[in-house]
């Protein structure tokens, strides 16, 4: 299945990563790694794509160029979440950890890789 390899191998090589996600514009899964709750990575996706739109918003408000990764941190969870350039976007999900650098280097990795696939 297309990206499927792609969000796997990213959510296996990263430790405390619990599921990734490929979402359309409009929030519909495009395809989901999640070992162990697909549905809440579904939901997290389509919410993050309004976090990603209401950004966008602002950048053209402020004329501040367009934002990249967008890193939440909560209690229990963190997400790092990116667009991707042909207008979808990808979610990770991880329990807290001290690998953001490793995590952030992972899923540019796989930007690239899923947007040499859909060529």
């Amino acid at each position: 299945m297309l990206f499927f390899d792609t969000i796997k191998r990213l959510v296996d090589e990263i430790p405390h990563a619990s599921g990734c996600i490929l979402v359309d514009r409009h929030g519909d899964e495009i395809i989901t790694y999640a070992p162990e709750n697909d549905y809440q990575m579904k939901l997290l996706g389509a919410h993050m794509v309004l976090i990603h739109q209401r950004l966008t918003a602002i950048e053209k408000r402020m004329n501040a160029g367009k934002h990249h990764e967008v890193f939440i941190r909560t209690d229990n969870v963190y997400i790092i979440t990116t667009p991707i350039e042909d207008g979808n976007y990808l979610v990770l999900r991880l329990s807290p950890t001290p690998l953001i650098s490793f995590s952030l280097a992972k899923l540019r990795k796989a930007i690239v890789d899923i947007v040499e696939e859909s060529q």
